[in-house]
């Protein structure tokens, strides 16, 4: 198997710390545990118009929300279809701001499917954060797509150096 194939899958199985949506980006920053709260902070950025309207976390128990920095409900979006966590605050273009909540109880890190609203763009993604429901499996062309995009670009790079020889 080739390093780009490896690091390939590798994408699909680790967490990711941060995630470009469309234009704008929800960047994992921390989690902290002091025994009894939980505390996760994201860094997150509108990019160009249309703005970030709100962004969802996947999050499947609603008692353990304690505290955020911002406006947030415990909600199917209707948007997104995310249940979860959603932060309700717009944002303007370009702009950047720190965003945490605290859950009681501590939870394990992993891939937690995000959506955003921009405007009449609707965007998914997955990015670290408190993995407490089961996270769904994304549609065979996300996973797809990608996976032929590299075999032909290694398919070609292989033709090509035989061509050279």
């Amino acid at each position: 198997m080739t390093v780009a194939v490896v690091l390939a899958l590798i994408a699909f199985v680790v967490p990711s710390s941060a995630v470009s949506i469309g234009t704008h980006d929800i960047t994992f920053v921390s989690h902290t545990f002091d025994g009894t709260y939980s505390t996760w902070t994201y860094e997150v950025t509108s990019g160009s118009s249309p703005a970030l309207s709100h962004w969802d976390l996947t999050w499947c128990n609603p008692g353990a929300m304690y505290e955020a920095s911002e406006d947030w409900e415990y909600v199917t979006d209707p948007t997104t279809g995310i249940k979860g966590i959603k932060f309700d605050k717009g944002y303007e273009d370009g702009k950047t701001r720190t965003v945490w909540f605290m859950l009681l109880g501590d939870f394990q890190e992993g891939n937690v499917y995000v959506g955003t609203k921009a405007g009449g763009d609707i965007a998914y993604g997955y990015v670290n954060g408190p993995v407490n429901c089961d996270t769904p499996i994304p549609e065979f062309s996300t996973i797809a797509i990608p996976i032929a995009s590299i075999l032909g670009l290694l398919f070609f790079f292989n033709h090509r150096k035989r061509r050279e020889k």
